[in-house]
């Protein structure tokens, strides 16, 4: 089985509810939706998605491949916030516990290393043509960009290019390999504080003794 874990099972077809972004766990929400929406586009009898992959070094326990593999490799995230000024925090009382918390929005975009893995056992060849193919028609142009968003309820294709095609072998085993393919995508994401606790509407009453006059205030 690859390393990197996130096998999946099913058939192309499958009827299932989408997953999509929860702004408060922006990063993995936004890799299981982006797995989530791939797997349902494509025959998971002959494809497995992972999140990431072995080296060609580090792979002799891996073949020979039960399933050709798609693999996406977060390699950068840059975070932006959202907002100017007073604007940029949200704070938020709760007259139950007397507590204040303050949100935060941001933007996060994030780099994937997108790779195709395929052996003769698996399709070879016409395995990586069929995968560089679908992986294009799914995340590549205007309205791929649309669907994706739609779909994922939250993740916006900035670009997704590149590819390289590769050959290795590993314990004699052929793997024909897309390497150099590019993903970004933005997602909006929030960001809370812990609750801390505030005093609000506090009174304090004083005196002043001003040539005899008392002043209260």
């Amino acid at each position: 089985m690859p390393s990197g874990g996130f096998t999946s099972k099913g058939t192309l077809g499958e009827k299932r509810i989408p997953l999509t972004i929860d702004p408060d766990e922006w990063l993995l929400s936004t890799f299981r939706a982006l797995k989530d929406m791939i797997e349902r586009n494509f025959d998971r009898d002959l494809y497995e998605v992972v999140g990431s992959f072995a080296e060609a070094d580090d792979l002799a326990r891996d073949v020979p491949l039960r399933k050709s593999v798609i693999h996406f490799e977060i390699d950068a995230i840059d975070n932006m916030r959202l907002g100017f000024g007073d604007g940029v925090v949200k704070r938020n009382e709760n007259l139950v516990d007397d507590s204040l918390t303050e949100e935060e929005a941001q933007w996060h975009e994030i780099n994937f290393d997108v790779g195709i893995w395929a052996s003769d056992d698996t399709g070879g060849v016409t395995a990586r043509l069929k995968l560089y193919q679908l992986l294009t028609n799914l995340l590549d142009g205007p309205s791929a960009e649309e669907r994706v968003h739609t779909e994922t309820d939250g993740i916006e294709i900035r670009r997704f290019n590149g590819g390289r095609f590769d050959l290795e072998k590993v314990q004699d085993v052929r793997l024909f390999r897309v390497v150099d393919m590019e993903l970004v995508v933005r997602v909006a994401g929030r960001k809370t504080s812990v609750p801390i606790p505030y005093i609000d509407n506090l009174h304090v009453e004083g005196k002043l003794d001003v040539d005899g006059v008392i002043l209260t205030g």
